[in-house]
Formats: C-alpha cells, sequence, structure tokens
C-alpha cells in the first residue's frame, strides 16, 4: 500500500479541476481529482494503480475532458467564461480545432434539425391543395403527364398558385400474380380510396370489374349532367353491385377511343378503357371537366 502510495505520488499531473473518473477495474471505487493543478490523488475503499502516463496520452487526455462534469455550485456562466479562458491566446486554427474536436457532433445535429424544421415549415406553407386526382390503371405510356394536366388545368380553369391537378399512369395491378409489386400497388390504392384521395380511374374492363364489387364507383346517372348521361348512354358500363339493391346502375364509360385517351397511348395494345368517378371523390365537378377533357378533339 505505501510503496503505490509512493509512487502515486512521484507521478504528479496536472489534470482538469473537478474531474471525476469512474475506475473500469472496480465498479465500487470512484476517483475524485483534488483542486487545483499537481495535486495527488485521494482514494475511497480499495486502492487502484492508476495508469498516470495515459493522461500525458493525447487521445485519453481529449476523452478525459469530454467527460467532465461542472463542478458543484458552478454556475453556466462559470462554465462559459472557464471555457473562453482556455481558448485565450490560441490562434484561429486552433480555436476551430478545438470546435471542431468538443463541439463537432452537437453542432451538426444542431444543423440537422434546423435543416429538417426549415424543410417541414416550407413544405406545409407551400403545400397546394389537390382539385384532381386521376389514377390510370395498367395503362403504360411514357407521355409527359405534367404538360398533360397543365392542358387540363387551363381548360377547367384551375388557379395553379393555389391548386394542383395530377395524373398517375404506369400502375400495374396484375391479379393473376400477385407479386410483390402488385400486392403493395392493391393496398396503395385501398389507402387513397379511403383517405379521399383519388377522384377518378380508369382501368381495363377486368380490373376495373375487380374494383367495382366493393363500391368503389358512382352512379354516373347521378354525378354527370343530363347531356352527358345522354352522350355516354350507348357507352356506359353496366354492373350489379353486389349488397346494392338499385340493380344493374352505369358506374364507367368505355373510352378507349377517346381522343385524349389515344393521345396518351396508355390503352392502345388493349384498346379497353372504362372511366369510373370514386364513389367518395370530393372533387366530382372537376372529375366531369377531365371526362370532357379527355374526349375533346
Amino acid at each position: 500500500m505505501n510503496n503505490r502510495l509512493s509512487y502515486i505520488r512521484k507521478q504528479k499531473a496536472t489534470v482538469p479541476t473537478g474531474l471525476r473518473i469512474n475506475c473500469a477495474v472496480c465498479a465500487n471505487t470512484r476517483w475524485q481529482l483534488a483542486s487545483g493543478p499537481s495535486r495527488s490523488i485521494f482514494y475511497s475503499r480499495m486502492p487502484i494503480t492508476v495508469r498516470l502516463a495515459e493522461l500525458y496520452d493525447k487521445r485519453a487526455a481529449a476523452a478525459a475532458e469530454v467527460r467532465m462534469i461542472m463542478a458543484e455550485g458552478n454556475s453556466v456562466s462559470d462554465e462559459i467564461k472557464a471555457q473562453r479562458k482556455k481558448l485565450a491566446g490560441k490562434t484561429p486554427k486552433e480555436k476551430l480545432l478545438y470546435f471542431w474536436e468538443y463541439y463537432r457532433i452537437p453542432a451538426l445535429v444542431t444543423i440537422l434539425v434546423i435543416a429538417f424544421a426549415g424543410n417541414l415549415i416550407y413544405t406545409i406553407a407551400t403545400a397546394k391543395d389537390s382539385v384532381l386526382s386521376a389514377l390510370f390503371i395498367n395503362g403504360y405510356s411514357e407521355m409527359d403527364t405534367e404538360a398533360f394536366m397543365n392542358g387540363f388545368n387551363e381548360y377547367a380553369g384551375i388557379d395553379t398558385k393555389e391548386y394542383t391537378t395530377s395524373l398517375e399512369m404506369n400502375f400495374t395491378i396484375q391479379e393473376e400474380a400477385m407479386d410483390q409489386y402488385t400486392m403493395a400497388n392493391v393496398q396503395k390504392l385501398m389507402a387513397l380510396v379511403a383517405a379521399k384521395e383519388i377522384d377518378v380511374i380508369m382501368a381495363d374492363t377486368k380490373t376495373f370489374t375487380n374494383y367495382a364489387d366493393p363500391g368503389y364507383f358512382s352512379n354516373l346517372n347521378e354525378v354527370l349532367p343530363k347531356e352527358l348521361v345522354d352522350k355516354y348512354q350507348d357507352r356506359f358500363f353496366y354492373y350489379d353491385v353486389p349488397d346494392d339493391e338499385q340493380g344493374e346502375i352505369p358506374i364507367g364509360i368505355q373510352l378507349a377511343d377517346a381522343p385524349g385517351v389515344v393521345r396518351t397511348q396508355a390503352y392502345a395494345v388493349t384498346n379497353d378503357a372504362l372511366f369510373g368517378i370514386v364513389v367518395n371523390s370530393e372533387h366530382v365537378d372537376n372529375a366531369v371537366k377531365f371526362l370532357e377533357y379527355l374526349d375533346m378533339e
């Protein structure tokens, strides 16, 4: 014991005031450095050999300083003054290195939080309300949908500074395959309809019928103006929706040969494209205008 104390007293080190070290060898022993530099080490309960040489290693010294805790009774102001004192007389490069060594992680975290919050606020502040969302299922096209919808916006008189419209093509649902991609799209479509985020659906007859059973489509006799009912009477697709006492009702319109649909080339191969208005659409008026737009020369 005396030999160890004698060795420690001879190996005095300059260490930060108020530094507390948890011993890795014995969990029951805690070391507290005495106030002031170049003081002997006092220990409690059990004697442990301390490797003072590690305090001279730059990495060990840096790690020890990061673990410094505020001395009891010191205020935040005192700690700030202490940090300023450490930087006094240092060159700009040394100050930068000091900042990078001890504050880079908190600084980077702060920057990321500010950037995320700023982007979120900007997105919310500049978000536009959707007034029409159309989905072409199993319709494949390389057409510029943005340009196509710009034409619709002009036709329908949509104020694009306040509102937005969208058309999604190349949305595949192959019921016979039921691969992961199809399953994901089936779930996406269900979510869109449930959230009232889709207004118009166009699809081949087989796929269209699959979504007629759950009652996805409106009775066109009820949502179309009389002149359009008369116009499309011979192109109506009638269906007897299960659990619905209305009998056969028109829920779709065959538009494969409509000029707007032909321009998209989405259903050029199948020549089969049924147009339907989703039963819970909140933009029926614009859905009707989209029907007119698709059938324009």
